[in-house]
C-alpha cells in the first residue's frame, strides 16, 4: 500500500478530527492499562508480604516447637545422662520430671543403649516381642552419628506394646549419646517421640486462603493438610515447588514462599493464589473500563471543536492553491489573523508568482542546457591521441617509411574531419563507421598489427542518424581492456545493423572479456581508458545515447571471463535529416 494515498480523498478536518479521536482512544486506553497494571503490582507486593511474613512465622511456630524438643533432649543428656553410671544411678525420676514438664507435646522418651535395648524410659514401656531395634533405620543412622540430633517424618510409632491397641501418629527426634557404664563409656541413642498434634498445632497460623506443607529435603511431603486427597500429580507438583530456591516466586497466578526450616532439613512451603483471579478483579477491571471510557468522550468532544476551528481555517488556503492547480497563478489569499496561516497565504501568493517567472526561465534554459550537455559529452577528446599518432608517423618518416605516413595522415585527418563535423552532433551510420575505421587504422600502426579488425555496415543502415563518437570509444575499450595483453591474434567486429525496431550498433571482441562486476562498473564510469587514448569512456556514451534520444536507448554489454565481449548501442531508426526537423519542432 502507497503510505502517501492512505489519506487520499479525507478532507482535513476529517483527519485532524480522526487522528485526534485515535490518538485520544490509545492515550486514555494506555492510562487505563498503566493505572489498572500499577495496581496489579500493588497487589501483588502486598500479597507476596503478607505471604512471606506469614511463611515467617509459621517458620518461627515450628522451629520454637524443634527447640524445645532439643532442649528437652540437651536437658537430659548434658545434665543427666552424661553426668551418671546408668547401671547404678536411677534416672528415672528425671526423665518422669521432663516428661511431666513437656507431656502435651511429648508422647514417650526413651533411652537404648547400643544393643538397642531399652535403658530408661518414660511413661513405662515395653518393646514388643521379636522388635529389633538394631536393625531400625532411625537407630543405625544415629548411632553411627557424634553429636547430630535427626528428625523423621510423622509416622505411626509401633515399636512398644500398647496395651489400648491405638498406635499414634508421632515424629521422631534421635540422637548420639555416651552412656557411663562403670570405668567404660558406649555408644547409645536418645529417642523423644514428639505428638503429631504439636506439628498440626505450629501449623495452624497459617492463612486460611493459603495451602501450608512441609517436605524433607528430598521435596517428599511431611505434612499437607490434605495429604491423603492428593493425586501422584499434585504431589509431584509439590515436590517441585519444594525444590525451588529459598525465597518467594511466582509460577502463572500462584504466588510461592520457600523456607528451610533449621536443624530438620525439612522444607516449609506456603502457596496462595492471585486474588486478581477473582469475582473482584472482574469489578476492578469494569471499572478502570469506565474511566477509561469517560475519559475518551471527554476528549473525543474537545477533540473534534479544537480540530474543526483549526481546520476551517485553512479552507481559503486549499482554495488558493486549488486555483494554481487549474493554471490561474493570479491567486489572491485572504488574510484570517492567524499568524501561521496568512503567512501561509503569502508564502502561496510569493509561489504562484515565483512559478511563473520559473516556468518563463525553464523554457528558455531547457535547450540551452541540453546543446552545453551534448557539447560538453562530445568535447572530451584527450589530446594524447594526436600527439601519439603524430609520434607514429614521426617514427615511420624516421624509418623510411613514407607511404605508410602518408596513409596514416590522411587517415588521422579523416578521423578529425569526422570528429568534427562543422559542430554537428548527429551524422550518418555510414561516417560514424568511416570514423571508426581511421581510429582502428591508426591504431594498428601504433600497435604493430597485433590485432585485426572488420567492419560492416548493414543494409539500409548507412543513411540513418546516430550521434557521433559513439563507436570510436567502445572499440578503443575493445583494444584497451579486452585484446591489447593478448598472447594470440586479437580480432575485432564492428557493424550496424536493423533488429524489429531499433538501430543497432554493435561492437565485439574475442579479447579477454569481463565479469559481471566490471561490466557494471564500466557502465556507470568506474573503468577509464588510459595510455594516451581518447578520454570518451563507454559510460560517456551511454549517457550521451540516452541523453539525446531518451532513457529506453542506450548501451548493452554481453561479456564472459576468456569469452570476449560484445557492446551494442540501442538508437532509434531515424533517416539522417528528419532529426533537425524534429528537434526544430
Amino acid at each position: 500500500m502507497d503510505k502517501k494515498r492512505i489519506f487520499a480523498g479525507f478532507r482535513l478536518n476529517h483527519v485532524v478530527a480522526a487522528a485526534c479521536m485515535i490518538s485520544s482512544v490509545i492515550i486514555s486506553m494506555l492510562i487505563a492499562a498503566f493505572s489498572y497494571q500499577i495496581y496489579v503490582k500493588r497487589i501483588e507486593r502486598q500479597v507476596m508480604e503478607e505471604l512471606e511474613e506469614n511463611t515467617r512465622q509459621l517458620n518461627s511456630s515450628l522451629s520454637a516447637w524443634i527447640q524445645d524438643a532439643i532442649q528437652v533432649s540437651d536437658v537430659l543428656y548434658y545434665d543427666v545422662i552424661m553426668n551418671v553410671d546408668y547401671e547404678t544411678h536411677d534416672m528415672t525420676k528425671a526423665f518422669e520430671l521432663l516428661y511431666s514438664g513437656n507431656e502435651t507435646d511429648i508422647e514417650e522418651i526413651v533411652l537404648f543403649n547400643g544393643e538397642g535395648e531399652p535403658v530408661f524410659a518414660t511413661p513405662e514401656v515395653s518393646l514388643k516381642e521379636n522388635m529389633e531395634i538394631t536393625s531400625k533405620e532411625w537407630f543405625c543412622e544415629t548411632i553411627k552419628g557424634s553429636e547430630n540430633i535427626c528428625f523423621y517424618p510423622p509416622h505411626v510409632q509401633n515399636l512398644f506394646q500398647n496395651s489400648q491397641g491405638d498406635y499414634k501418629w508421632t515424629v521422631s527426634m534421635c540422637r548420639p549419646v555416651l552412656l557411663t557404664k562403670g570405668a567404660s563409656q558406649t555408644k547409645g541413642v536418645l529417642l523423644i517421640s514428639l505428638k503429631y498434634s504439636g506439628l498440626e498445632r505450629a501449623m495452624e497460623s497459617a492463612d486460611r486462603d493459603s495451602r501450608v506443607y512441609l517436605t524433607d529435603q528430598d521435596g517428599n511431603l511431611i505434612y499437607h493438610p490434605e495429604k491423603w486427597l492428593l493425586t501422584a500429580e499434585e504431589k509431584e507438583e509439590c515436590k517441585k515447588r519444594a525444590l525451588l530456591e529459598s525465597g518467594q516466586h511466582r509460577e502463572g497466578k500462584r504466588y510461592v514462599s520457600v523456607q528451610h526450616i533449621g536443624y530438620t532439613g525439612w522444607i516449609l512451603v506456603n502457596e496462595k493464589d492471585s486474588p486478581l483471579l477473582g469475582s473482584s478483579n472482574g469489578r476492578t477491571r469494569a471499572f478502570y473500563l469506565l474511566i477509561a471510557m469517560i475519559f475518551i468522550t471527554v476528549l473525543v468532544l474537545v477533540n473534534l471543536v479544537v480540530s474543526y476551528f483549526v481546520t476551517s481555517q485553512f479552507r481559503g488556503l486549499h482554495a488558493a492553491v486549488q486555483k494554481i492547480q487549474e493554471g490561474d497563478l493570479d491567486v489572491t489569499v485572504e488574510k484570517s489573523g492567524i499568524y501561521e496561516i496568512d503567512h501561509l497565504g503569502n508564502a502561496i501568493m510569493r509561489m504562484a508568482s515565483r512559478i511563473k517567472e520559473l516556468i518563463k526561465n525553464i523554457n528558455e534554459e531547457h535547450e540551452k542546457k541540453r546543446k552545453m550537455e551534448m557539447d560538453a559529452l562530445q568535447s572530451q577528446i584527450n589530446p594524447h591521441f594526436l600527439y601519439n599518432t603524430l609520434d607514429v608517423i614521426v617514427w615511420m618518416i624516421e624509418n623510411g617509411k613514407p607511404r605508410e605516413a602518408a596513409r596514416a595522415v590522411v587517415m588521422l585527418a579523416k578521423f578529425f574531419r569526422i570528429s568534427l563535423s562543422r559542430g554537428e552532433t548527429v551524422i550518418t551510420v555510414e561516417d560514424e563507421l568511416e570514423h571508426v575505421k581511421s581510429y582502428l587504422y591508426i591504431q594498428n600502426l601504433k600497435y604493430k598489427n597485433s590485432f585485426v579488425y572488420h567492419i560492416e555496415q548493414g543494409e539500409g543502415t548507412g543513411k540513418l542518424s546516430t550521434i557521433k563518437l559513439t563507436l570510436q570509444p567502445l572499440v578503443e575499450n575493445a583494444i584497451c581492456h579486452g585484446i591489447i595483453h593478448m598472447e594470440d591474434e586479437g580480432e575485432i567486429w564492428v557493424r550496424s545493423e536493423l533488429r524489429e525496431k531499433e538501430l543497432l550498433l554493435i561492437v565485439e571482441d574475442n579479447g579477454w572479456g569481463m565479469t559481471e562486476e566490471k561490466v557494471k562498473k564500466l557502465l556507470v564510469g568506474e573503468i577509464q581508458s588510459s595510455g594516451g587514448h581518447s578520454g570518451i569512456g563507454v559510460s560517456n556514451v551511454n549517457q550521451r545515447l540516452k541523453l539525446y534520444f531518451g532513457e529506453e536507448y542506450g548501451l548493452s554489454i554481453q561479456s564472459e571471463p576468456d569469452a570476449g565481449t560484445r557492446i551494442t548501442a540501442h538508437l532509434p531508426i531515424v533517416p539522417y535529416g528528419e532529426e533537425a526537423l524534429d528537434e526544430e519542432t
